[in-house]
């Protein structure tokens, strides 16, 4: 199982969307330095968090797929 390709482009698309907004606002010093904190960090700690619930998910469902197709279900 891997995520598919159009979800990986769209990830990759609102990363650089997001990220082309935040830094030269961040750099520009319109931004306090403990917000820009959060808007960095932000889209990276939800990438992790929706990263290992696909793949917890995915090695559940291989497993039961192995089981149905031993017929242990």
């Amino acid at each position: 199982m891997r995520i598919h390709p159009f979800v990986m482009a769209f990830l990759g698309f609102w990363f650089l969307s997001w990220y082309g907004a935040v830094i030269p606002i961040t750099l520009t010093g319109a931004m306090p330095n403990y917000m820009a904190a959060l808007f960095v960090g932000m889209p990276m700690l939800m990438l992790m968090i929706f990263w290992v619930a696909f793949w917890s998910e995915a090695n559940r469902s291989r497993s039961e797929l192995t089981q149905i197709i031993q017929g242990q279900a």
